[in-house]
């Protein structure tokens, strides 16, 4: 049985429900999991555009502006590799690691700036979907668990959402905040990193190198992530809502992946208004023998 922690305090990504605990560790499995995108927020992505146009000075139409977040994750993820395997000549150029990746930090900063300003002027809204309506009006509470990847507050915030679980992060705290396709990257990285980052003296220098991979976050975002897989192995129904299963995305589509190939129980996977590509890597991923498979209308 997988044993999950509560994650408390500043680095808080996960909020749910009292429930059972065994030795100590959480034991909650919402049965209806709602998987959410920027689909389910009505201006979710012109936060994201102004950003970039902040970073970089250059305008990107709403429908390219994930993927210009993934380049700008990679071209970072690039030197996030050299700083690790030349940590001593950047330093030797540069007063700090936090020099070297200013933009990057920046561009980080900017989207937390954008988002959590949109929110608070309330240009940021969930979508009402009647499906989901009727979940809230059905289910109990405990029963309902949400996961999000998006750097929002609007799931966060929402009271009728009581179990929910941020797995990029959120924009109260930048340094939370996964780009497209940085987990993935930094998981290439994750033994370099253990090597050096126990092996570096200068306590500065070793916080800058973690920093790189989102500091005091880099555990609580793990756990966000093997928290949402064990949700959505055990859920019995799952809404799939406003999530586009982008390549760049490796962990969102290994975890409806696995969901689609878990045996655990039977489900429903439930898809709200999906587009064509949507529809298609949707059922690609989640739909097998075991599941029932259905289409929604909001």
């Amino acid at each position: 049985m997988l044993l999950l922690p509560h994650i408390e305090g500043d680095a808080a990504l996960i909020r749910h429900q009292q429930a059972d605990k065994v030795n100590g560790h959480l034991k909650l499995r919402p049965r209806h999991v709602v998987f959410a995108g920027n689909g389910a927020i009505v201006g979710g992505t012109s936060p994201l555009v102004r950003a970039i146009a902040d970073v970089t000075s250059k305008q990107v139409p709403e429908h390219a502006a994930a993927s210009v977040a993934a380049v700008l994750g990679q071209e970072f993820r690039g030197r996030k590799y050299f700083a690790l395997k030349d940590l001593s000549e950047i330093l030797a150029n540069m007063d700090s690691l936090d020099e070297y990746f200013a933009d990057y930090y920046s561009f980080k900063a900017a989207l937390a700036r954008s988002y959590a300003e949109s929110f608070k002027a309330g240009e940021l809204k969930l979508r009402t979907v009647r499906p989901l309506e009727n979940l809230l009006e059905t289910a109990a509470p405990p029963d309902i668990g949400v996961i999000t990847v998006n750097w929002d507050q609007c799931i966060w915030e929402e009271s009728r959402f009581q179990n929910v679980i941020q797995l990029h992060g959120v924009a109260s705290n930048p340094e939370s905040i996964v780009l497209p396709g940085e987990y993935a990257d930094d998981d290439a990285l994750a033994d370099i990193l253990e090597n050096l980052g126990f092996s570096i003296q200068d306590e500065r220098v070793r916080n800058q190198v973690l920093r790189m991979f989102r500091g005091d976050f880099r555990r609580p975002l793990t756990a966000a992530l093997q928290t949402a897989g064990f949700w959505l192995g055990n859920a019995e129904t799952i809404f799939v809502w406003g999530l586009a299963f982008h390549p760049y995305d490796a962990e969102v589509c290994q975890l409806a992946w696995n969901a689609g190939r878990s045996a655990r129980r039977a489900k429903k996977i439930m898809v709200i208004n999906p587009s064509e590509a949507d529809r298609a890597m949707c059922k690609f991923l989640l739909s097998a023998p075991q599941h029932e498979f259905v289409e929604l209308s909001a």
